[in-house]
C-alpha cells in the first residue's frame, strides 16, 4: 500500500483487476483494504509516519519548494485535490511531498474554492 501513497496514485488503484492480479500472485494471502478504509485508517497513518521521519527533515535542509497542484475527477463524484511540494534534496534528487489533500463531492465550481 506504500506504492498507492508514496507515488500518488489515485486510490481508486486499489481497485484495479490487474494491479490486485499483480500483487495476488506475489501474496495470495493478501486482503486488499477498501478505499475508504485506505483514505481513512492506512493514508493517515502513512501520513503521520512520513512526516515524521522525512518531510520534516528534508524541508529543513531545502532553501526553496514550488508547490504544484493536482486534480483527480471520478466518475462516483468523489473529487480529489492535492497540493503537493517540490525541491531538491542536498544530494541533488527530486522530491516531492503532499503538502495538503482535500477530497469533495461538491461540483468542480464549488471544490477550486477550497
Amino acid at each position: 500500500m506504500l506504492f498507492i501513497a508514496k507515488e500518488l496514485v489515485p486510490l481508486s488503484f486499489v481497485k484495479a483487476p490487474f494491479f490486485r492480479r499483480l500483487i495476488l500472485k506475489y501474496n495470495p494471502r493478501l486482503n486488499f483494504p477498501s478505499r475508504q478504509k485506505f483514505r481513512n485508517e492506512l493514508l493517515p497513518m502513512i501520513t503521520k509516519w512520513t512526516k515524521e521521519i522525512f518531510v520534516f527533515l528534508a524541508l529543513q535542509l531545502c532553501n526553496t519548494c514550488t508547490i504544484s497542484f493536482d486534480l483527480w475527477m471520478s466518475r462516483g463524484s468523489i473529487n480529489t485535490f492535492v497540493l503537493i511540494g517540490h525541491f531538491l534534496n542536498d544530494k541533488w534528487e527530486s522530491c516531492h511531498v503532499i503538502v495538503r489533500l482535500f477530497e469533495t463531492i461538491d461540483t468542480f465550481e464549488n471544490a477550486m474554492a477550497i
